[in-house]
């Protein structure tokens, strides 16, 4: 690895158009790797987010679910009511 920085410090310290070409391929490629690890962090939060969306509406579900059993189980106390307040 040393080997190759100091070559490459060899061509961006020399007055050639390889220095500009270097200097472009290095920010490039900088550039290119930051975005990966970007790319990742996000892929990784995306599937974070997913999984607590997938548990929220399943919690919403069954929070639905004992809701309508709920309310069957005072329907039938309400009509009695009802029906025993008019007679």
């Amino acid at each position: 690895m040393s080997d190759m920085l100091t070559k490459t410090a060899e061509v961006l310290e020399s007055d050639t158009i390889y220095r500009t070409a270097l200097a472009s391929n290095i920010n490039a490629f900088h550039q290119a790797v930051r975005s990966e690890r970007t790319l990742a962090r996000i892929e990784e939060r995306m599937a974070e987010w997913e999984a607590k969306t997938d548990a929220m509406v399943k919690r919403m579900e069954e929070l639905e679910r004992e809701n309508r059993e709920l309310k069957q189980r005072l329907e039938p106390s309400s009509r009695d009511k009802a029906v025993g307040a008019e007679g």
